[in-house]
């Protein structure tokens, strides 16, 4: 399922709104200001200054920033903000894709510890991504499956550290599985085009 913020075509949110919505989709994702600021090729002290609204930020930086969180903004005719809301929250989920969510949480509980325990391995910075990336995805049984065998074998990592070289081969394997699901997604739930693109010679 994708994410975004939506926008009424007569703006009814101010741009310090939006900002903070940025804020709270950071937060969720568990990543610091530093750690963004990375991710989206700028600094620690310029996130600051947009997050406490200490400067206006360009529109395509709000686009670059929602884009690192796994978000889209789009305008959308103001009548029809409830409609898509409705859309985007109503979306009841089975046991299996219930089976799913509770496989992922678990996996990306053992990225958290397996972090701790090898803090300099960018192996894990990868899986760490790509799990919350599945976030956004419903899972079917036989998906959550695979996410299982991948969490077994990072359980092996965690009792026997001499395994961390494996780390590379795991990060993949659930960016494969990532990248299927992605794939397999039916066109009706596709990505629309998005309201802006962002112009790669745009400035900060």
């Amino acid at each position: 399922m994708h994410k975004y913020i939506l926008l009424g075509i007569k703006m009814t949110y101010a741009l310090g709104d939006i900002v903070e919505s940025l804020k709270a989709a950071r937060d969720r994702n568990g990543l610091t200001q530093r750690v963004f600021a990375e991710q989206t090729g700028t600094t620690q002290a310029r996130v600051s200054k947009i997050e406490n609204g200490e400067t206006d930020p360009r529109i395509s930086t709000i686009i670059e920033f929602a884009r690192a969180l796994d978000l889209e903004l789009m305008l959308v005719p103001r009548q029809h903000i409830p409609a898509v809301r409705a859309i985007l929250t109503h979306q009841p989920k089975s046991a299996s894709e219930k089976a799913g969510q509770t496989m992922l949480d678990r996996l990306r509980g053992l990225i958290i510890q397996l972090k701790e325990q090898f803090p300099e391995n960018e192996h894990l910075e990868r899986l760490e991504r790509t799990s919350r990336e599945l976030a956004n995805f419903r899972l079917s049984e036989e998906r959550a499956s695979a996410i299982a065998r991948i969490s077994e074998h990072l359980k092996l990592v965690q009792k026997t550290p001499a395994l961390a070289s494996t780390l590379d081969t795991h990060a993949s394997a659930l960016r494969q599985l990532r990248n299927e699901i992605a794939h397999a997604v039916p066109n009706e739930f596709s990505e629309p085009r998005p309201a802006y693109r962002l112009d790669e010679n745009d400035d900060e």
